[in-house]
């Protein structure tokens, strides 16, 4: 994968991870950034890339609501 692939796919993920949870694309990006998908991406963008934008937001927005429910 380039760069650029891999730069308009994470705009992607951060782009509907802040649309699922209402909040600010800088908001969502930081929240990414918590996350293991940066490590992921970095490492493994094929891999990544594969499973789309929507599947990673499950995954982020999975993990953040079980640590809102505790």
């Amino acid at each position: 994968m380039n760069e650029l692939n891999e730069t308009k796919f994470t705009a992607q993920v951060t782009k509907e991870l802040a649309e699922h949870f209402g909040i600010s694309n800088e908001d969502a990006a930081a929240m990414l950034n918590e996350s293991p998908f940066p490590i992921l991406m970095a490492s493994m963008p094929k891999f990544v890339m594969q499973y789309g934008a929507k599947y990673w937001v499950g995954i982020i927005a999975g993990k953040n609501e079980e640590g809102a429910k505790a």
